[in-house]
């Protein structure tokens, strides 16, 4: 192969140890929102598939303290997928069942991060992120885990979100959310702050490293 293209900084890094000819381009963002979410709405939102990976069962258990400090916000889990009735499970179990929502599937996912203030992803490991790069391009500022690979490419600490170090620190987790809940001027700030990403990841901006690289090959 000629070059071989991944999506992460990280990820190059990894396939570097391999092979000789790796580079990465990220992922376009395909929502685009003339909106930005006010921040205001006590509601935190996550995206994703219910299993394993996506580690919505530290969520949950993050949350139920967020709950003791904030009983009157709320998590809602978009997504579906094999994890669905244990994670159901889990949620009752903790006495969380008015609190947080497993909402599904849903075709409209711009309108609900625009009902929302914070995002948040609990994850093991992820690809690239790109949930990430929505929700910021409504504006929410954002909360994840520092797993491999990606939100730290996305999100810079302290700016546009806060990076959790340590996959799995559910202390971690709830401090950085009680954080943004109690100072609704830092998660504006984030918010917008994040809102810029959609400079870096714009489908024009990533076409034109496509056609760079496709042209540099050709040239080859």
């Amino acid at each position: 192969m000629d070059k071989v293209v991944v999506i992460s900084k990280s990820d190059k890094q990894i396939w570097e140890k391999h092979c000789c000819n790796v580079t990465y381009i990220y992922n376009p963002i395909t929502l685009h929102s003339s909106q930005t979410s006010s921040c205001e709405q006590k509601a935190v939102i996550a995206v994703g598939v219910l299993g394993v990976q996506k580690g919505f069962d530290l969520l949950i258990d993050a949350w139920e303290k967020v709950y003791k400090k904030h009983p009157d916000w709320r998590l809602d889990i978009f997504g579906d997928g094999p994890d669905k009735a244990l994670l159901q499970e889990q949620i009752n179990d903790m006495g969380l069942q008015n609190v947080v929502f497993l909402k599904g599937r849903t075709n409209k996912i711009e309108d609900e991060y625009l009902k929302h203030s914070i995002y948040v992803m609990s994850s093991r490991a992820e690809g690239f992120g790109l949930v990430l790069v929505e929700a910021a391009e409504c504006g929410l500022p954002l909360v994840s885990f520092d797993c491999n690979y990606g939100p730290n490419e996305i999100i810079v600490d302290g700016e546009n979100g806060i990076l959790v170090k340590e996959v799995g620190d559910i202390e971690g987790l709830s401090n950085a959310i009680n954080l943004l809940v109690e100072d609704p001027e830092k998660r504006k700030r984030m918010g917008l702050s994040a809102k810029k990403l959609n400079e870096r990841y714009s489908g024009d901006k990533i076409k034109k490293q496509w056609l760079n690289l496709f042209n540099g090959l050709i040239e080859l």
